[in-house]
């Protein structure tokens, strides 16, 4: 019952600002197609043919649909502007002073949350890899062979075989799903917790703020960079276990937080 109700209350929101979702989607669409256009028409590989997962994953510098100057310029910010909508929508209904379920108030931005990086990310995977494939005009799997790019940028090592059953195409899949979809929802929680305190414009300059810094300064990420499958990580998936246990530690302690936070206030601003 608790979860039905949670679930028409994030479907009930999610129609009142349905434009502003559908404008969210929108600018993501087009931003994902500018940063792929320009890393097919820039030659970043030395004029090497990239195949659909170089152009997917974050192989070389922070490029590629999926790497930190794709998340920084479009994909988080697309994000936290989309879940503060949903969260404020959801706060405008919530004008008491004392709730006997004041939990149930923090459930359901969790549950929200949940929901929108589920989605959120299932459409960035999907729209990514059919916008790969279109532009390298291929969506062959070129990782696990030695004619691929990750052959050269390894120079061609010795234990290439072992090393290569890392790059079967449902498993950097999986690695960037789990990933991407952790990572937003920390950030997701991260904002949640933010707005108990302060306003939208300071929240999400926390967030972009924050960002930036990662990328400059890779030891000050709390979650940037956690979230970003790259080159290393894959040829190593133990780095990319590390920081997704990293990342559900760091939700379950903003859970936690949230619910002694929301426990002290006497209503949500």
């Amino acid at each position: 019952m608790m979860y039905t109700n949670m679930i028409r209350n994030f479907y009930k929101n999610v129609f009142l600002i349905k434009y502003r979702l559908l404008i969210g989607y929108f600018l993501l669409l087009i931003g994902i197609i500018i940063i792929s256009k320009n890393y097919i028409d820039t030659g970043i590989l030395g004029g090497i043919k990239i195949s659909i997962f170089d152009m997917l994953c974050d192989v070389y510098k922070g490029l590629g649909i999926i790497g930190s100057h794709s998340y920084s310029l479009v994909i988080i910010p697309v994000f936290s502007w989309m879940l503060v909508s949903i969260i404020d929508c959801d706060n405008k209904n919530i004008c008491v002073f004392r709730y006997t379920y004041r939990k149930n108030i923090w459930n359901k931005q969790v549950f929200s949350i949940i929901i929108l990086s589920f989605v959120y990310s299932i459409i960035i995977i999907f729209l990514g890899y059919l916008l790969s494939g279109f532009f390298t005009q291929s969506f062959n799997n070129t990782w696990t062979s030695t004619s691929g790019i990750i052959y050269k940028l390894l120079n061609q090592p010795d234990n290439w075989d072992t090393i290569a059953q890392n790059f079967s195409s449902y498993k950097i899949l999986a690695y960037i799903f789990i990933s991407n979809f952790l990572g937003l929802t920390s950030i997701g929680m991260l904002i949640c917790v933010l707005k108990m305190f302060m306003k939208n414009t300071y929240v999400l300059a926390i967030i972009i703020m924050q960002m930036y810094i990662a990328i400059l300064f890779e030891k000050f990420s709390i979650v940037f960079k956690q979230m970003i499958v790259s080159l290393p990580n894959i040829v190593y998936p133990i780095f990319i276990l590390k920081n997704d246990i990293y990342l559900i530690f760091f939700i379950v302690t903003l859970y936690i937080l949230g619910n002694y936070v929301i426990e002290k206030k006497d209503f949500l601003t």
